[in-house]
């Protein structure tokens, strides 16, 4: 996370967060808040303005899966890393909130009999080769199945809403939404409209990953920063953090089925902000 007096952005795994963190850090005094990734429940925010970063879902889940197949993210390593020797308990601590271990006692149990089962060849395998859409769509569906829905030894796993809301669409909630127990504890909430999204979040102004430099612009004056004429241009000619290059449209990632699988899970909040799920070139 990062706060100036004005705001704070939470930073949502691959939407840029690092390029609004570099940004916010040397222009506007921004102060980074650590672990990166993390709520920060307790922070005294005031009257700072709540933000964060969204990139398109369909896109994002490209982002991870070709970060992941250059070795790198702790998804990746948690999925593909030999099998975790350390007791139970203390694996569980260290992966698991607070929130999450109150609601579940036997999480340590749960997440230790799934590591007992991961295999780590199968899904190296689905990593290989960032241009081989065949192994992405596979890696996709994977995440997404009962069966391997605590192998990443995370959270998403316990999601009350998971079957029905895809991996995207709970790391979104993760973040942004207002009380942390409401992804987890049960009976489930509704969450089918925009208006059961807008009342579970505590954020409502969003930077697209698509347009960075003129959203974070928009944050900044709605803010009250005062932000310089050419902010936009000079923003725009920094080199971009941890950027995955690829020489496709990430529509090309997906088949009819695989685009409407995903659409069926992360289709609410990706429409929520405007993204569209329709490509004309899928055959």
């Amino acid at each position: 996370m990062i706060v100036t007096d004005q705001l704070a952005f939470f930073q949502l795994q691959k939407t840029g967060s690092t390029q609004v963190e570099k940004i916010l850090v040397s222009h506007f005094g921004g102060e980074f808040i650590t672990p990166k990734h993390e709520r920060h429940d307790d922070f005294p925010y005031g009257n700072r303005l709540l933000s964060g970063g969204i990139r398109h879902p369909l896109d994002w889940y490209t982002s991870l899966w070709s970060f992941g197949c250059n070795k790198r993210g702790g998804f990746f390593k948690r999925m593909t890393r030999p099998r975790d020797q350390r007791p139970a308990k203390k694996r569980a601590e260290k992966q698991l909130s607070s929130c999450v271990l109150k609601l579940f006692p036997d999480a340590a149990d749960i997440l230790a009999e799934a590591e007992s089962r991961r295999d780590p060849a199968f899904w190296l395998r689905l990593y290989q080769d960032q241009t081989d859409y065949g192994a992405f769509r596979e890696w996709v569906l994977q995440i997404h199945q009962p069966e391997n829905r605590f192998v990443a030894q995370e959270e998403f796993g316990f999601f009350n809403l998971f079957g029905n809301l895809g991996f995207f669409s709970f790391r979104y909630l993760k973040l942004y939404a207002a009380s942390e127990a409401l992804l987890f504890s049960r009976p489930a909430p509704e969450m089918n409209t925009f208006e059961h999204l807008r009342a579970a979040s505590r954020v409502h102004h969003f930077v697209q990953t698509e347009r960075l430099e003129s959203g974070l612009a928009e944050l900044l004056r709605a803010s009250g920063h005062e932000v310089p004429n050419n902010f936009v241009a000079h923003a725009s000619g920094l080199e971009r953090a941890n950027e995955m290059q690829r020489e496709r449209n990430f529509f090309d990632f997906y088949t009819p089925k695989s685009l409407a699988f995903i659409e069926s899970l992360d289709g609410l909040i990706g429409r929520y902000h405007g993204y569209d799920f329709a490509e004309q070139s899928l055959t």
